[in-house]
């Protein structure tokens, strides 16, 4: 008897765990800033239960508790090549990060996810998502910038 799963059961396995994070974060997502545009989302594998999230402050505590995690699930994304879910899940997770002032780590994201994007020539859409989500971190890291240069010249 082999205790060894086979190939194929290896990739279902990984599949589940990216759905259920993608669609969690999603829903995470769109009850953190609800006048997002939606995404086509692909409907999960059999199995995959997301988490139901109930109003903003759950969403938060989600991102929060899971974010470290989540930035291993891109990684994870990447490497397995599956870009689909490496862009939608770090375009779920922008908001987040730039409102929580992990701007470091919603770069590296924002990169990967535009990169996954890229690498398919006909996901016009998804690298526009990408772009404005790694806009609104630009955005922020001037802002930033700017509040330290106004201090300094006070």
């Amino acid at each position: 008897m082999s205790t060894v799963d086979s190939e194929a059961d290896r990739a279902l396995a990984v599949r589940r765990f990216l759905d259920h994070n993608v669609h969690t974060a999603w829903a995470a997502a769109m009850m953190i800033r609800t006048q997002r545009d939606p995404i086509h989302l692909d409907t999960p594998v059999p199995g995959v239960v997301p988490e139901e999230m109930s109003d903003p402050a759950q969403a938060i505590a989600w991102f929060t508790a899971e974010r470290p995690v989540l930035m291993s699930v891109v990684t994870q994304a990447v490497e397995s090549g599956a870009d689909v879910h490496t862009w939608q899940l770090a375009t779920a997770l922008s908001d987040f990060l730039t409102r929580q002032s992990h701007l470091d780590d919603n770069t590296t994201l924002q990169t990967a996810a535009e990169e996954a994007a890229l690498a398919r020539k006909t996901w016009q859409r998804a690298l526009t998502v990408v772009r404005e989500s790694a806009g609104s971190v630009v955005f922020e890291q001037l802002k930033i910038r700017l509040r330290g240069e106004q201090a300094e010249s006070a």
